[in-house]
């Protein structure tokens, strides 16, 4: 079983001493490509670890965690819910969701990108939020997330709206990072399981 490390937790060594000292250093044998492999059965105990050291690196960032107001398959609903009234294709955008943050609503990019749509606060005006804060909360930010997907998507042709959504600035093949280039196809990789 695999856990996503979060890449905005400083150093491997604050997880090693955090899980140990929650007594749940057994099963943990290899770090590589930002993911924890382990052997045992122990993915509650080591969720709970991991949003203790998630909640500590955000408020140090100056953010605070407010606790999730939507279970997850709500979240899912919500999504096709507001990717209609976006006038979006809702498995597209539930595909972009699930790339960007594995629908985890206090996701934070090592680049800063915030919540399940992975927004950057460049965008708080366009979208009327007032402060960071707001994009952790899930309705929020999925309705942030949308509008600057359709704003892409009014611009460009899907896999284009795609790289710049992803990239957050003007992104074509000469100046994109090759994450930006890959994207499109990790979101509909993302949409063939989601459908499949």
């Amino acid at each position: 079983m695999a856990i996503p490390f979060p890449s905005f937790v400083p150093g491997i060594n604050t997880l090693k001493i955090s899980l140990a000292g929650a007594g749940l250093s057994f099963g943990l044998h290899a770090v590589s490509h930002g993911y924890i492999y382990l052997e045992n059965q122990a993915f509650n105990a080591i969720n709970q670890a991991k949003e203790r050291l998630v909640t500590e690196a955000a408020a140090s960032m100056g953010y605070v965690r407010p606790a999730p107001t939507l279970p997850r398959l709500s979240l899912r609903e919500e999504a096709e819910r507001i990717a209609l009234n976006h006038g979006i294709n809702p498995a597209i955008f539930r595909a972009v969701v699930s790339h960007e943050s594995r629908w985890d609503p206090f996701a934070v990019s090592k680049a800063g990108a915030l919540g399940l749509a992975q927004v950057m606060p460049e965008h708080l005006k366009f979208c009327g939020l007032k402060s960071k804060q707001e994009l952790f909360d899930p309705i929020k930010n999925l309705n942030c997330g949308a509008k600057v997907f359709k704003e892409q998507l009014r611009k460009y042709p899907l896999v284009s709206a795609l790289r710049h959504y992803n990239a957050s600035h003007h992104c074509v093949i000469s100046n994109c990072s090759q994450e930006n280039i890959e994207y499109p196809q990790k979101v509909f990789a993302e949409l063939v399981n989601d459908l499949g």
